[in-house]
């Protein structure tokens, strides 16, 4: 079918490093749950982006540089961690204040 990835992957982070918002780009090639959080360097939950079940696809999802209580993190390196069905998958990105 056209226009269904044929894999999963986690694509990519746009721009990176970033000030106000960075683009969190994954493909499903299943339809499943998906959970996409970010992460400190030292391992705690900053930001729950998504936890739900979607539709294979392309998908855009944003982050602000906020925490799950909508305050503005610190300066610093986070990873970004994509978990699928078809695998877990993570991105290092960098946010400026």
């Amino acid at each position: 079918r056209p226009g269904i990835p044929t894999s999963t992957s986690f694509d990519g982070l746009a721009p990176n490093p970033f000030r106000s918002n960075a683009s969190l780009v994954f493909s499903l090639a299943k339809q499943g749950q998906v959970e996409l959080a970010i992460f400190s360097v030292d391992g705690r939950r900053v930001r729950t982006i998504a936890r739900e079940t979607k539709s294979a696809g392309v998908y855009s999802l944003a982050w602000d540089g906020n925490d799950d209580g909508g305050r503005a993190v610190n300066a610093g390196v986070y990873y970004a961690r994509l978990v699928t069905g078809q695998g877990q998958f993570s991105r290092s990105l960098v946010y400026l204040k």
